[in-house]
């Protein structure tokens, strides 16, 4: 069997470019394919609508609708089409029903809810579907067994997600974020622990930026360990561009991740989304270097929101660069001095939550934690049952909160219209 390489379509988005999105700081990875006959061979996208069974959808109609609703899934018609979901558990269902009583399910009005149950009228939905097709990458849907289930737990999680690589991690997950031009320190702190917790068996994620998201991710497959990338763009669209040829491994041996659509390109106020789903996927986030107005500090805020742990490796007092996490360990957070303390804190293993012995004296005790193994659910928890707003102490919250980040590009994460 000869491979043939698919020549990549991406050309043509819609929307003016920006300065994020020019063809020289961008990088598609063309999909390569078998042949059989002289004939390309192009696997099917893979869909699931339903709780833990995930299935080879052959119908062209089902592929339509599924890539109709990742592209209107935003705002309050992802919220409607949460809802549906949890009271009619399958697409079939849903399509079923009227406009009147949709509306009352969903509790969004039918302006927002209109889209779910007329996926016909999308526009776009070719596009998506030969974007999928060219670069081999998949939609996995809030009902499908794939979909992590820690994401499944956040307050508003993605309906859908883009997915290009090998099967999300079900495995043990370890956030590692920190500055895109960190010090050498700050570079081999990175590569030692990410390289160790691949060893260890522990999914490395990050977010393919510069500095230390690249170091985590390449520290992770040298080990011959997994690891998964969060971009703050469509899967086909790789940013930075020196990271194309580091994306194209992390394709073989993990994954790259979106909520965003096929072709999307990376805008500033995309990167608060996609920190949100870094700490969406874990329940540790370990923060390298990050400086007083750093954006993995947004990160770290979503991390604490959600009920996650946050962990910061320290730095020197007399630079800017390690100000913000520096400030995180004074709040509360989890001293990180060796790969030991990270391994601590990973729920199920033993001395889980030592590492707190080391934080200050006004921690707060021990968080309510998400385990992986937890039975997924869409219907809100019962009065009571959920996590604290932060997992860390009162100040730590202040602290990330008056982050000046959060008064630009952060505040638009905090806008709940925009997921």
């Amino acid at each position: 069997m000869t491979p043939v390489t698919v020549p990549d379509r991406t050309s043509g988005r819609r929307g003016a470019p920006s300065a994020f999105s020019r063809e020289r700081t961008i990088a598609r990875i063309p999909a390569t394919f078998g042949t059989a006959g002289g004939r390309a061979i192009v696997p099917a996208p893979c869909f699931s609508f339903h709780r833990n069974r995930s299935r080879r959808v052959g119908d062209a109609i089902d592929a339509r609708i599924a890539a109709a609703w990742a592209l209107v899934c935003r705002g309050r018609t992802a919220r409607a089409a949460r809802r549906l979901l949890a009271e009619k558990q399958g697409l079939a269902a849903i399509l079923s029903l009227g406009p009147d009583e949709a509306v009352e399910i969903a509790r969004e009005p039918l302006d927002s809810v209109r889209p779910l149950l007329e996926p016909d009228r999308v526009a776009g939905v070719d596009d998506q579907l030969r974007r999928l097709e060219a670069s081999q990458a998949r939609l996995v849907g809030l009902l499908d067994g794939e979909y992590p289930p820690l994401l499944r737990q956040i307050p508003d999680p993605p309906v859908f997600l883009f997915v290009r690589g090998t099967a999300l991690a079900a495995d043990q997950g370890v956030a590692m974020v920190g500055s895109r031009r960190p010090t050498r320190a700050g570079l081999e702190a990175a590569r030692e622990l990410a390289g160790a917790l691949a060893r260890e068996g522990v999914n490395v994620v990050s977010g393919l930026a510069l500095g230390i998201d690249g170091a985590a991710h390449r520290a992770a497959l040298e080990a011959s360990g997994r690891t998964t990338a969060v971009l703050g763009s469509g899967v086909d669209v790789i940013y930075p561009f020196e990271h194309g040829p580091l994306a194209a491994e992390v394709i073989r041996h993990g994954a790259l991740v979106s909520e965003f659509p096929m072709g999307t390109g990376p805008m500033p106020h995309h990167f608060p989304i996609r920190n949100r789903l870094i700490a969406g996927l874990v329940p540790l986030v370990v923060v390298v270097e990050a400086a007083e107005r750093s954006g993995s500090l947004i990160t770290a805020r979503h991390a604490a929101d959600f009920g996650r742990d946050v962990a910061a490796v320290p730095g020197t007092i007399v630079a800017a660069h390690a100000a913000g996490s520096n400030a995180l360990l004074k709040d509360g957070a989890i001293l990180v001095r060796s790969v030991e303390d990270v391994l601590a804190e990973l729920p199920g293993s033993v001395g889980y939550g030592a590492g707190r012995a080391s934080s200050s004296a006004g921690a707060a005790a021990g968080p309510i934690r998400h385990m992986a193994g937890r039975t997924p659910h869409l219907q809100p928890p019962a009065s009571g049952t959920f996590p604290p707003r932060t997992c860390l102490p009162r100040t730590l919250g202040a602290t990330l909160r008056s982050t000046t980040i959060f008064q630009s590009a952060g505040a638009l994460a905090e806008r709940r219209d925009i997921y």
